[in-house]
């Protein structure tokens, strides 16, 4: 049976205010989220490992028990290759264990680009020890994912294994000492304009959301400018019935909509809800006009921010966003992205903040646009 989605006016005039109380539940926290200080890369990193940073490069590795898995990107001089890069490893492992064969070698995937990878194996001194390497050449710097570990201990640990390679990823480096210099400039320049009247107050609320999600963005991962590792703890939920997974964005608190979360979850942070509702028969072309439509109805000065027709992790997903006055006066930033999952089925977002928490809104509803899968 087709359901239609339908968001009662009295929901959207709580735009400014807190999200009705749902089911509270515990999340469990599932993975680390790490990005180099640097923003090159990021990925994911199961419970249990434990962290070490590889002084003079943004190397990290990973420890859990004797298993090591390390990651890292760095330029390349002119000329140099993938290939190149390799065969020097090979050379420097057979440094350290002269009886080191190569077991296997090919083509795989390191950070979502085409690389290379072995495998050699060092029967002693000591314990014997599986070595892989794997590297990849983006944007001039290679891309590198090792593992090291007792033979007889890597296979206990494969999943995990297999998990941080699959969220490896390239990212966009980070230049967090401009960052706040740039940040104060547009914000003084925006904060004239409104005050001026150039801009109406719709759109500062807009357009300051913009502006704080460009500052974090350029802020990354470091911390204080100082690039000291930073594990950001990112919590993670699956949903019950297996419809989607997400990752809760730092600072929200979560909870379920209906029984067991049938009705998806609501997200909150002071005057700030987002929910995520799975849906089933209905186009998001369809979703989202439904959704527009009671914005018009529900808010004054309505003002169309980003919308249109977006990528997610392979999804092709709809959005709309506005900033608007509701009835009680208080600028609101509201919207909604429905992505198509696929077999008739699709997941929601839909978000509601104050003016004063647009920047933090926009910036939590932008990494579960990409978080969720």
């Amino acid at each position: 049976m087709k359901q239609t989605i339908y968001f009662s006016a009295a929901n959207l005039l709580l735009a400014c205010s807190l999200y009705p109380q749902s089911q509270r539940m515990a999340v469990t926290t599932v993975a680390r989220a790490y990005q180099s200080p640097d923003g090159a890369f990021s990925l994911e990193v199961p419970a249990g490992w434990t962290a070490r940073k590889e002084e003079g490069s943004n190397e990290i590795s990973f420890l859990l028990g004797h298993v090591t898995v390390s990651a890292g990107a760095v330029p390349i001089s002119p000329g140099q290759t993938v290939d190149h890069w390799v065969e020097t490893s090979k050379l420097l492992l057979k440094e350290q264990c002269p009886t080191a064969e190569v077991q296997t070698e090919g083509k795989t995937t390191v950070a979502g680009a085409p690389g290379v990878t072995f495998t050699m194996f060092c029967p002693g001194p000591r314990l014997p020890t599986t070595v892989q390497e794997s590297a990849a050449l983006l944007n001039g710097k290679i891309f590198t994912f090792n593992i090291t570990a007792p033979s007889l201990e890597i296979s206990s640990a494969q999943s995990d294994i297999d998990s941080m390679a699959k969220s490896f990823r390239f990212g966009v480096e980070k230049h967090p000492e401009h960052a706040d210099a740039d940040y104060d400039q547009r914000m003084k320049a925006l904060k004239e304009d409104c005050a001026a009247g150039k801009v109406s107050q719709s759109d500062c609320a807009t357009k300051s959301a913009e502006i704080g999600a460009d500052h974090a963005r350029a802020m990354g991962s470091s911390d204080e400018h100082t690039g000291q590792v930073m594990m950001a703890v990112a919590q993670s939920y699956q949903d019950p019935a297996h419809r989607f997974s997400l990752d809760i964005p730092s600072g929200f608190t979560l909870a379920q909509r209906g029984e067991h979360g049938q009705d998806g979850v609501v997200l909150t942070h002071d005057k700030t809800w987002i929910t995520v509702a799975p849906r089933q028969g209905e186009r998001p072309e369809e979703t989202l006009t439904s959704y527009s439509r009671q914005v018009q109805e529900a808010y004054t000065d309505l003002h169309e921010g980003k919308h249109g027709v977006m990528n997610l992790n392979g999804h092709r997903a709809l959005t709309d966003s506005f900033t608007g006055v509701d009835k009680s006066g208080a600028i609101c930033f509201v919207g909604m992205t429905d992505i198509d999952m696929g077999r008739g089925n699709s997941v929601a977002i839909i978000w509601s903040a104050p003016q004063e928490e647009s920047a933090l809104a926009g910036v939590a509803v932008q990494k579960l646009q990409q978080g969720i899968w």
